[in-house]
């Protein structure tokens, strides 16, 4: 008997403006997954923010998540392949902050993720990004202010 495997993008792909799954769409998709169709996500997302959105579906493999950073089992949340910066990685760093651009620095230690961030150094979109993610369990760092 024949596998299919159907892996779908989240942003703009199986998420609706609102960042949500149409029950719709929930429903087809663990249909599909009942009757032996292998479903999955790639997305540019944490495994976190990944799975509250995908909250109601029916993905018992691996995800592939963090622009495939990472491959997470869905099940267990163990942690699968995992991609980690190398040492040549500082020439892009040193770029980022002689440029002014100071990145939110997703990280695993022991085993738990966390996001980190120069609170003195954000500018207001990133400011407005980490406004959406107040009691975020990973956060690592203050609050900070969404005005300018």
């Amino acid at each position: 008997m024949e596998k299919c495997l159907y892996v779908s993008d989240l942003d703009g792909t199986l998420l609706r403006s609102d960042e949500t799954i149409s029950e719709y769409t929930c429903d087809v998709i663990n249909r599909l997954t009942q009757q032996g169709v292998l479903f999955s996500y790639a997305t540019a997302r944490s495994y976190v923010t990944a799975k509250k959105v995908t909250k109601g579906l029916d993905a018992k493999i691996p995800l592939i998540v963090y622009n495939g950073a990472f491959v997470i089992d869905n099940l267990s949340e163990e942690i699968l392949i995992s991609n980690f910066f190398q040492e040549d990685i500082k020439e892009v760093l040193d770029d980022l902050l002689s440029n002014k651009i100071y990145p939110i620095v997703y990280s695993y230690i022991d085993t738990v993720e966390y996001f980190s961030f120069l609170p003195d150094k954000c500018n207001k979109g990133t400011r407005d990004f980490l406004n959406t993610r107040k009691g975020d369990r990973r956060w690592c760092g203050e609050m900070v202010r969404s005005n300018e």
